[in-house]
């Protein structure tokens, strides 16, 4: 029986220490994850000329900003959302 019982406290402190490792590793990532800034500019697709004043926002969010004179935007986002692909202007 102390031999069974020994095995079985082993085996516990084993799985927490994994366990602890693992909430360890998971946090350290999040930590990271700091926000990047995208950038870019916004133009007609007709003439290629700048949009002024174009809204551009983070699909899902109310995460956004306008374009300046010269169509250009600088938008902070958090890492792990996905861009989608540039839309075509009407």
């Amino acid at each position: 029986m102390g031999k069974k019982c020994l095995e079985w406290c082993n085996s516990l402190r084993l799985f927490r220490v994994a366990l602890l490792t693992a909430l360890l590793l998971g946090g350290l990532g999040a930590a990271y994850a700091a926000p990047v800034t995208v950038q870019g500019t916004v133009t007609q697709a007709s003439d290629g000329e700048p949009l002024i004043g174009a809204s551009v926002l983070v699909k899902g969010t109310s995460n956004g900003t306008a374009t300046d004179i010269d169509g250009n935007y600088s938008l902070k986002v958090e890492m792990g959302l996905e861009a989608p692909p540039p839309a075509e202007a009407p």
